[in-house]
């Protein structure tokens, strides 16, 4: 699926009074008080999301958003789960408009749903970078509509009448931007055209001619990212089937050094430089980590690696965020840290309870069902306690509706309220609840996640010293 910039979104470029810094200046009625948080990607190998600043939305419905960011990029705001695409610039000023939040008809998932809204743009904006992707992304969609059949169809006739068309749409591309100097746009199209050149009858090795090969590897180039992971999906798995590629396997399964897997490697006529060599890796070993034929200790040693040794910083960055995404909250690591605020009122940490083993409960005190559990969970506390440490976090808003719980059920544990601190719950990769998580003593996993509190939890309580 191509990317959708979706909201309201009033743009306006002008000089920014602080030197270095952008400004996001919206107007959201709809959402006083709310937490207003910008994102970006921190590499795209990954896909990680790293949140560049936050605020909260006044009780007049404005908001500011300072940033300071070195290259153009994508971007999206978020409150709650509304989101709002797009590009971001240095030094540049942004006013928008954000919507009221959809209806949504039927059931949904509030931890893990996210709601895209249309962006519109005021006809006086014809020169903005989002304004000119917008346009283009109009253009390539028309493509795809009028050409969907072609696309499919096999015959060397048809690949080749696609392939006139996409030069076709190329030419009129070039045409209707040829006013823009934004080399970050001209890169969007030329690698949007690129992931339907597949189509055609051009052959992989023409396509890394074309659009690969002594070219700048344009790291946070949305689309040019998309067309890299398009052409190198599976590419390390299927070179370490090849005879050549045999010595790649043995290199990751018995790893002792980088420079021998980069030595099995320049094998491979496409990984020649070292740059596009260590994103196909790090990229490669993320598809590689559930696959029998490697180790997966061994896989994280090769990232841990290249977190020191990778081509530029963007990739020792991607590295880091490959190993903690495949790691993630497994027995045996270290669990999230968080600072949130207890039904009293209390701001409490992960590190208050340290020396002790936890058992963590993610629960809404308005689901029945989890409320059910929680009385297991009660038992589970009067005759345990002394032994481990119990805390809910609840992922309500409403310190009323917790209080309220806690008294009328006179539960004694700690009790902590998420709100809209969606950080500890995207940490610990909360998708639904009830969700339980055990950490032992030194701060790391030692069920993630854990057994429920009615299917045998106690049976590990009894056996703890």
């Amino acid at each position: 699926m191509r990317l959708i910039v979706s909201c309201f979104l009033f743009l306006i470029s002008c000089s920014i009074s602080q030197a270095g810094q952008s400004l996001i200046q919206g107007n959201a009625p709809d959402y006083k008080g709310k937490f207003v948080r910008l994102y970006v990607y921190d590499d795209y190998i990954t896909y990680t999301e790293k949140e560049l600043t936050s605020t909260r939305v006044g009780l007049d419905g404005k908001f500011e958003l300072w940033f300071t960011i070195k290259e153009t990029q994508y971007a999206f705001i978020r409150i709650d789960n509304e989101i709002l695409d797009l590009y971001i610039e240095r030094d540049n000023k942004y006013k928008i408009y954000f919507p009221p939040p959809f209806n949504n008809t039927g059931p949904s998932n509030p931890l893990s749903e996210r709601n895209y809204h249309k962006l519109i743009l005021p006809a006086s904006d014809t020169t903005s970078l989002n304004y000119s992707i917008q346009k283009f992304n109009q253009l390539y969609d028309d493509f795809l509509y009028v050409n969907k059949e072609l696309m499919v169809r096999r015959g060397m006739n048809d690949k080749k009448l696609l392939q006139d068309r996409i030069r076709q749409l190329s030419d009129d591309a070039g045409e209707e931007f040829s006013f823009s100097k934004n080399v970050y746009l001209k890169d969007h199209i030329q690698y949007s055209i690129a992931q339907l050149e597949v189509l055609t009858l051009m052959t992989d090795f023409k396509l890394f001619e074309s659009y690969l090969s002594n070219k700048p590897f344009l790291e946070y180039n949305y689309e040019f990212m998309r067309f890299f992971h398009q052409h190198f999906e599976n590419h390390l798995k299927l070179f370490g089937l090849t005879l050549q590629g045999n010595s790649f396997a043995k290199a990751i399964n018995n790893f002792s050094s980088i420079e021998k897997v980069n030595q099995a490697l320049h094998f491979d006529e496409k990984l020649r430089n070292k740059i596009l060599r260590d994103a196909v890796l790090i990229d490669g070993l993320i598809q590689l980590y559930n696959n029998p034929d490697f180790k997966k200790d061994q896989i994280i040693k090769v990232l841990d690696s290249l977190t020191l040794k990778a081509a530029t910083p963007y990739l020792i960055v991607a590295a880091a965020n490959a190993k903690s995404q495949l790691t993630r909250n497994q027995p045996g690591t270290l669990a999230p840290e968080f600072d949130i605020r207890s039904h009293n009122n209390q701001l409490t940490s992960l590190k208050d309870f340290a020396g002790k083993y936890i058992y963590l409960q993610f629960t809404d005190v308005s689901c029945l069902q989890c409320n059910s559990e929680t009385k297991t969970v009660a038992d589970l506390q009067k005759k345990y306690g002394n032994k481990v440490q119990f805390v809910t976090i609840t992922i309500n808003n409403d310190f009323e509706e917790t209080r309220d719980f806690v008294k009328r059920n006179a539960y004694n544990w700690t009790f902590l309220i998420a709100g809209d601190n969606h950080k500890v719950l995207e940490d610990y990769n909360v998708k639904s609840v009830p969700e339980y998580f055990f950490i032992g003593p030194t701060g790391k996993f030692v069920q993630s996640p854990a057994t429920r509190p009615d299917r045998g939890i106690d049976r590990t309580f009894f056996d703890l010293k």
